[in-house]
């Protein structure tokens, strides 16, 4: 009896096991399936504009060894990200993310460095914040190459004036950094969960279906090495510098073309000049006001080098981005001494033709009043016309000499009666004029 039921079951658990392959089976191929609600939603609009804040882009590179530049020293850069998505109805925006470089879409998950995530779960999509990262997210390439190599590029820029005896000369350089704001969109038309904002470190996501790009500016200072280029006994009495011209340069720049989606504002490039009698350090300081509010300051120890023909001297450059039509003023002045030297101030307006302003128009570029319709040739014409109409007078009393023919010499003609003037007479047989009698009615 026992033993009928054993064999009884045997075929019932190969049944089952059946059973459960057959479902498993099922699942998988129903994952592999394109499902409804993991559609990418349609986007009806989507921007991305960056700004660089003042003084916090700063990225230091120096020395290990004194030779050349090898270093970026741990620190942080900031700048302000504006990102906004609208999705059509049932779309929604899944993940957010910025990423370094110029990746689009799952493409930046090839190893572009993650700066911001966010796992957003909403309908229409809207930050704007300052965005901060490590400055070890500036690649540096090794046996491979790295994806987005702007640390490759910092050490190269400062490399470019190595000194004959290494990285002893300090130097600084403003360099273009490009962003991808990258969003992974979905349809799905019931509630959505809880935004989960996570930090980039945590994170491995692979970017999104739509991307949008965005450029800041890094200030980068190659520091000097330990090495020193000074005389190791100097002469007190001829150790001190002075600065004998200071000049300030502000300009607009010209976007890298093609100029990334989302930029439409031409950067200002503000070159400092100083100009010395012998090699060294000389405090400098810079004045800034934007759109007449309040003026602030940054001051800044430059270092003057030989720069050929028995002069001495050293600039200080560095680059501004704005997102709306903007004016802007500068003013520097060396410290120290009571003639220090100091420039004026110097204004320049970025004229923006993004989101944030009004298209200029080349109509009416300076705001003068145009001038009336028909004014040109033709009123020309007409007005001197009318000056040929007035009559002269010539210098013989009563003679007028009327309108003046298109071609020829002007002639004489007869004069009209005037009352109460004398009048001349026919002339006389003998030529010439008779004497004159008044004229009476």
């Amino acid at each position: 009896m026992s033993r009928q039921s054993g064999e009884d079951r045997r075929p019932f658990r190969r049944h089952i096991r059946t059973l459960s392959g057959s479902v498993a089976f099922a699942a998988l191929v129903w994952m592999s399936m394109p499902q409804a609600s993991a559609e990418n939603a349609n986007i009806k609009s989507m921007t991305f504009n960056v700004l660089t804040p003042y003084k916090e882009n700063t990225v230091n590179v120096s020395s290990s060894d004194g030779a050349k530049w090898d270093t970026i020293v741990p620190g942080e850069v900031k700048f302000w990200a504006d990102m906004n998505v609208d999705t059509r109805w049932p779309g929604y925006v899944q993940d957010a993310g910025l990423f370094l470089g110029t990746c689009v879409d799952t493409g930046c998950g090839q190893g572009s460095p993650l700066i911001f995530y966010e796992n957003a779960m909403e309908r229409d999509y809207h930050r704007a914040q300052y965005i901060s990262f490590a400055t070890s997210k500036f690649q540096i390439s090794s046996i491979i190459p790295a994806p987005a190599p702007y640390g490759d590029e910092m050490l190269r820029r400062c490399n470019e004036k190595l000194q004959p005896d290494g990285a002893t000369k300090p130097h600084s350089f403003d360099m273009a950094v490009a962003v991808a704001f990258s969003v992974n969109t979905r349809k799905g038309a019931g509630d959505l969960g809880p935004a989960e904002v996570g930090g980039a470190e945590d994170h491995a996501w692979g970017g999104g279906d739509e991307t949008r790009h965005g450029v800041f500016f890094a200030h980068v200072e190659c520091l000097a090495s330990s090495r020193s280029t000074a005389d190791p006994t100097p002469d007190p009495h001829r150790n001190k510098i002075t600065a004998e011209n200071i000049e300030l340069f502000v300009a607009t720049m010209a976007l890298p073309d093609p100029s990334p989606r989302g930029v439409d504002c031409k950067p200002v490039k503000v070159t400092t000049r100083i100009t010395t009698d012998k090699a060294g350090p000389v405090n400098v300081k810079q004045w800034r006001q934007v759109n007449g509010g309040p003026i602030t300051s940054e001051t800044r120890q430059m270092a003057a080098t030989a720069q050929g023909g028995g002069s001495f001297g050293d600039d200080w450059v560095k680059l501004e981005q704005f997102t709306k039509t903007t004016t802007v003023q500068y003013k520097a002045e060396v410290l120290g001494g009571t003639f220090a030297p100091s420039t004026q101030w110097k204004s320049v307006t970025v004229h923006c033709n993004g989101n944030y302003a009004a298209p200029t128009s080349d109509a009416n570029p300076d705001n003068r009043t145009p001038p009336r319709v028909g004014t040109g040739t033709a009123d020309k014409r007409r007005k001197s016309e009318e000056r040929s109409r007035e009559p002269e007078f010539d210098g013989r009393v009563g003679v007028m000499i009327g309108p003046r023919p298109m071609v020829g010499r002007p002639v004489m003609q007869p004069p009209r009666p005037l009352i109460g003037v004398a009048q001349p007479v026919p002339p006389a047989a003998g030529g010439g004029f008779q004497r004159q009698r008044p004229l009476l009615r």
